[in-house]
Formats: C-alpha cells, structure tokens, sequence
C-alpha cells in the first residue's frame, strides 16, 4: 500500500502503488513505517513550522527492505503560526487529496468549515493537528491494504462525501494490531485539539526523543 518500488539492494525510493507483494503489512512494520512518517511531520512542523498539506500514501517513499522512508512533494505545504495552532495566511485553502482530508478542511452546508470556532465565516481552521488526521488515515491504508472510503463509491457519490473527513471503519484485526488502531484512532478525533502531536506519535509508536530531532525522513528533491 505505502509507495514501494527501489533497487534489490534498498538503496532507489520512487512511487508505485501496491501491497508488499500482495500482502499486507505487519504490525511491526506498520509501526516502523509510522515511526518514520511521524519523525518526518514532527520536523516539518517543530524545525520548520510547515504543515504538509497532503499526507497520503503516494506521498511517501519506502525501500523495498523497509529501511528508507521518506515523505515527499511539499508543493502544497502551509506556513504555520508559531505555535503551530493557524496558518501564517488565514486566508489560504488546503489543497490536499479527498480520501485523506480531515474535517476541518471540508465545506459545511452553511458555507462555512467543520470544526469553525470563532467568527471568520468561509475560513478554514488550519493546524499541524490537520496534518495528523491525514497521517491517521495512511495508518488505516497500511492496515487495512485500500484507500479510506473507496468502498463508499459503489453507494453513489452523496454517500462518498458524506464519507469524507470521517473515520473509516476498521476490520477485525489481530491482537497484535491494538496498539495500531488506538494510534489511528487517536489521529482521527474529530476534533483537532484531540489529536496528537507528531512528536506524541514518534513515542507512541516506539521511538526515542532522539528521533524527533535527528531524523527528518523528508526527500530532498
């Protein structure tokens, strides 16, 4: 599911969408893989104060031994506030891709976003904590080897918006996914101030502090 196609020796990242020959990812391995996505959005926003804009899977590169990740294309990255709770340009949209698009960033009935909580009307409520709903659903692909709601498209187009910026449902999963799906669900709270941070995340999913600061896992092209 994550991007994968490199040279027999690891050493090539480039895009392919695809399983793991087929097959799905392990827990540990989803959990790598997390840690390293985590690590690489904890830089951009703390070291650079830039949300991504697009997480998704074809975002994100991966060796084929699993040992190189990288989060690539920041064309749409948003300059964030100091304290990383707004855009520098309130004025600015997400561009992001539908599947993986948080609630914040999607048009209510009125005119206005979900999850709007002061009086600028059309505004959409931007954060880092955007970046972690989309991150949350790239968890879900790994465990789940599909792109969140394109179940929904066999019930009309209506029910695939309606779909949109929710938390898809998860199948039956072993026990050694639980500590995953607590993970996905987290980054997938409604409410952005419930979500956690991407420094939260590199711990939770086994990493160090050392790991925040040290490992930017972001392409240099």
């Amino acid at each position: 599911l994550i991007q994968e196609r490199a040279s027999p020796d690891g050493s090539c990242l480039s895009p392919a969408r695809s399983t793991r020959a087929g097959r799905l990812f392990s827990a540990d391995e989803v959990s790598e893989i997390g840690r390293s996505v985590a690590s690489g959005l904890a830089y951009l926003h703390t070291a650079h104060r830039l949300m991504h804009g697009d997480v998704k899977s074809a975002n994100i590169l991966v060796s084929r031994d699993l040992t190189r990740v990288k989060i690539c294309d920041l064309g749409v990255s948003i300059g964030l506030s100091a304290d990383l709770r707004k855009p520098h340009d309130r004025r600015i949209q997400y561009e992001g891709t539908d599947p993986w698009r948080p609630p914040e960033t999607l048009l209510r009935a009125d005119g206005d976003f979900c999850e709007s909580d002061d009086d600028e009307d059309g505004v959409m409520h931007l954060c880092d904590r955007t970046d972690i709903f989309a991150f949350g659903l790239v968890i879900w692909e790994m465990l789940c080897g599909d792109v969140p709601h394109a179940t929904m498209h066999a019930n009309g187009d209506e029910a695939y918006r309606q779909a949109l910026g929710t938390r898809p449902p998860l199948p039956q999963l072993h026990r050694d996914f639980a500590d995953l799906t607590h993970v996905f669900r987290c980054c997938t709270e409604r409410e952005p101030d419930s979500r956690p941070s991407a420094s939260q995340l590199v711990l939770w999913l086994g990493g160090s502090p050392s790991d925040i600061a040290s490992s930017p896992s972001l392409d240099d092209a």
